[in-house]
């Protein structure tokens, strides 16, 4: 088999998503003596308000009411690409990577989806996959309808999951069961910030699974287990925004290993 992707270990060094930029933001930022109270220019620059893309395309016609898709089958490629696939979930904006997995029927999926950070930048992890792997591939879109850009998915192996991302612009985009042994909220408050438009309010993003407990504040990442398995957990961003402001907030993370 062909291997399409680098190791998460040596992802985490091209992403940002580092243990060190995450542990030291969030207290730094919002000041908190959640973390060290420190924080490094390496973690500022690349850490912090970002957005995320989660979006959905395939080759078949589908239902213009269904937001759940349970995709089995096998991995053709995971590439770095730039190109709007969501014809069935509509891109926020163009992804930087897109997912193609071709199932049972032979239809092809493609899964586009990015982590970007407030200047623009990829920071996307990659995940470890391999041409021909078998994976189920679960992509939800937002309750809102056919329109709504809130959107995520979850990679799993015959034996645990590979990698989640969820995209909630205003919405959940994933809901509760989506990814096995994982309750996450956002429900605290870490602080204010003034803005053109009103007050908007950062959130701690709370992930508990059956073994473990992690709180992040926006930018913030970590590790926790999972089922049993160990996952490097970032959020990307978790903002509830004043109702003046055009932008609908966002709650959006990353989960890898």
């Amino acid at each position: 088999m062909r291997k399409l992707a680098l190791a998460s270990t040596l992802a985490l060094s091209l992403t940002g998503c580092t243990f060190v930029g995450g542990a030291l933001y969030g207290s730094a930022q919002w000041g908190d003596d959640f973390g060290m109270g420190l924080a490094d220019g390496y973690a500022l620059a690349t850490l912090g308000s970002g957005t995320s893309v989660v979006c959905l395309g395939s080759d078949i016609e589908v239902p213009a009411d269904q937001d759940l898709f349970e995709i089995r089958g096998e991995v053709v490629s995971d590439e770095m690409i730039s190109v709007d696939v969501g014809n069935v979930i509509p891109c926020e904006q163009d992804p930087a990577r897109v997912l193609t997995v071709v199932d049972g029927d032979g239809a092809t999926w493609e899964i586009g989806y990015a982590w970007y950070a407030a200047d623009g930048y990829d920071l996307t992890p990659v995940p470890d996959l391999v041409e021909g792997q078998q994976v189920m591939v679960t992509v939800r879109q937002g309750a809102s309808g056919a329109d709504s850009t809130s959107a995520g998915f979850v990679v799993d192996s015959s034996r645990d999951m590979i990698y989640a991302m969820e995209a909630g612009h205003g919405e959940a985009g994933l809901a509760s069961g989506d990814i096995a042994d994982l309750d996450v909220s956002a429900t605290r408050e870490a602080g204010s910030i003034e803005s053109d438009c009103g007050e908007n309010i950062p959130l701690i993003i709370d992930f508990e699974s059956s073994s473990d407990a992690l709180s992040l504040y926006p930018g913030e990442d970590a590790g926790m287990e999972i089922d049993g398995e160990y996952y490097v957990t970032c959020n990307i961003n978790s903002l509830q925004v004043a109702d003046d402001c055009e932008d609908d907030g966002e709650i959006s993370y990353v989960l890898f290993k």
